[in-house]
């Protein structure tokens, strides 16, 4: 007669899973099949996906006013310059990318 109480190294969540034939990710949790869960049918196309949090669109529109700020800036004033003659000259930037 053979045992059947072996000992393993496995967390019991992760038997669980082992004979379920999921992984089990770190920490003992068994691992989120791919998705299965999450589309149960037609009825969930109206859920809403989460493509980013609060702190990314935060960031983005951040980097979105500073560059905007940028392109004012660029519009309206000028810079100086001077050439090797030592004549100053106004230019405005944009126009200076643009051309």
């Amino acid at each position: 007669m053979t045992d059947k109480t072996e000992k393993t190294d496995m967390t019991p969540a992760e038997e669980k899973a082992a004979a379920a034939g999921e992984t089990a990710a770190p920490g003992g949790k068994p691992a989120k099949s791919a998705g299965k869960d999450d589309l149960s049918g037609p009825e969930s196309l109206n859920k809403r996906i989460r493509v980013a949090g609060a702190p990314v669109w935060a960031v983005l529109i951040v980097l979105l006013a500073m560059l905007a700020g940028i392109l004012v800036w660029a519009a309206v004033e000028t810079v100086e310059t001077r050439d090797e003659n030592g004549q100053t000259e106004q230019i405005h930037p944009i126009r200076y990318v643009v051309n």
